[in-house]
């Protein structure tokens, strides 16, 4: 892979989470009025479908939002960068945020964790809401001396056996952790709250550290991205056995 390969994240970033909704309210509001005076006024008016004529503007007024709405979200996906990136350099990740360097991960002196878990068995809110439930979080933390990055993406099971095919994975029970959550789904976000003893004991503390820190300050990448993240990787850490090390359980 050619270096200085620069790869954004987070594509479904806060501003769009909030822009989308509103961009579907007020598409729904216009459709309201606008089907109503271009469509059934001069379709319907004085037949029988008339005294439906109320129904039938909220029932294309929802549909032509929805449309509409996901038309706005591929739109803004495409020109509203969340500002957030990975670029792989020789021996190096980088991360940026809006432009300016954040931090840089030397590889050839590097720790790594890779861990995944199905998206199913435990609350979900937000982004992940949206995942299927037979997908995987797939996620990698990347460290060198006090220096570490987190990134992370979801992926089917058949994607997940070819990026992961030359990495040590831990396996993570989430449903074990927050199955039985009394947290109303999708009306509260979900929480990654610290362990109890007992619970620490079932996982390895690192992987516990590293979700966490994934989960507050994690690149999620596209897949294509992630397997580019998790090949330039593997690759520098060939190049350099005696110095970098994996964490498995």
């Amino acid at each position: 892979m050619k270096t200085n390969t620069t790869l954004p994240a987070d594509r479904e970033h806060r501003g769009i989470e909030v822009a989308v909704p509103l961009s579907m309210l007020v598409l729904g509001i216009l459709f309201y009025f606008a089907v109503d005076s271009w469509i059934l006024r001069p379709l319907i008016q004085g037949t029988e479908l008339d005294d439906y004529r109320a129904i039938l503007r909220l029932i294309f007024a929802v549909v032509l939002a929805i449309v509409g709405g996901f038309l706005v979200e591929k739109f803004l996906k495409r020109v509203w960068k969340s500002g957030r990136s990975l670029t792989l350099l020789q021996d190096a990740v980088v991360a940026s945020n809006k432009g300016v360097e954040t931090i840089q991960v030397d590889l050839a002196q590097s720790e790594l964790i890779v861990w995944r878990y199905p998206m199913k068995g435990f609350s979900r809110g937000g982004r992940e809401r949206r995942v299927p439930s037979e997908n995987y979080l797939v996620a990698c933390q990347i460290s060198s001396d006090d220096v570490v990055l987190s990134a992370f993406t979801f992926l089917s099971t058949k994607d997940m056996r070819e990026i992961l095919a030359r990495s040590q994975v831990i396996d993570v029970n989430m449903a074990m952790l927050y199955g039985n959550s009394k947290r109303l789904r999708g009306v509260t976000p979900p929480q990654r709250p610290g362990m109890v003893t007992k619970e620490r004991h079932q996982w390895p503390t690192k992987v516990w550290e590293a979700e966490t820190r994934r989960w507050s300050e994690g690149f999620e990448l596209e897949p294509v991205d992630f397997s580019s993240l998790m090949s330039h990787v593997e690759q520098a850490r060939q190049r350099h056995p005696m110095e970098s090390k994996s964490v498995v359980r």
